[in-house]
């Protein structure tokens, strides 16, 4: 279980990169299944909104929370 946490000031959201560590590993944000991810597959997941997520695996995962720059998320900030 993995809970994202939004960036200050970023209103337009950010990026959630999910690695699944094992062959059919069910992936669920915020209780809703997304897909099943096979060993090494990537998921990118964008959160158009400065909310928390919950992100869930069956089987091991890596979760990275990456930022918008600046010009995608509307400011002058990256």
């Amino acid at each position: 279980n993995y809970t994202t946490l939004p960036y200050q000031g970023m209103s337009k959201g950010y990026l959630v990169q999910i690695v699944a560590a094992e062959n059919n590993t069910s992936l669920f944000i915020d209780g809703n299944f997304i897909k099943i991810m096979n060993e090494r597959e990537v998921y990118l997941y964008n959160n158009k909104t400065n909310v928390s997520n919950c992100i869930r695996a069956d089987k091991n995962i890596s979760v990275t929370q990456l930022m918008k720059s600046g010009v995608c998320n509307g400011s002058s900030i990256g």
